[in-house]
């Protein structure tokens, strides 16, 4: 859609699509780096300053963006909001194990 626009409003678009994935994947790979072994308070942790990393991250690629790149800050900032709609569906999506679909087939 922001292609239509210009290309450096595409170029923005793509960026804030990338940022956010890029801050979800950092995310991800913080948590789930360590075993489920591991003891809870060390998940919880991992889980605290991962999201503190990417609240941090995301306020500092906004922070940049608004000040050097004011002219294509919509696309960036929409193209990031939709990223988040996205992944908050996928949180939604509900997929049952192959053992449960096993036994209801019985």
């Amino acid at each position: 859609m922001w292609l239509l626009e210009s290309v450096p409003a595409s170029l923005a678009a793509l960026a804030g699509g990338l940022g956010s994935a890029l801050l979800s994947f950092h995310f991800a790979a913080r948590v789930f780096s360590r075993t489920e072994l591991a003891p809870p308070q060390v998940i919880v942790a991992a889980f605290y300053r991962a999201e503190a990393f990417k609240l941090l991250a995301a306020a500092l690629m906004f922070g940049l963006m608004a000040k050097f790149f004011v002219d294509v800050f919509i696309p960036f900032l929409s193209t990031f909001a939709a990223t988040l709609l996205v992944f908050f569906a996928a949180l939604l999506w509900v997929t049952s194990d192959s053992s449960e679909q096993d036994a209801s087939e019985l």
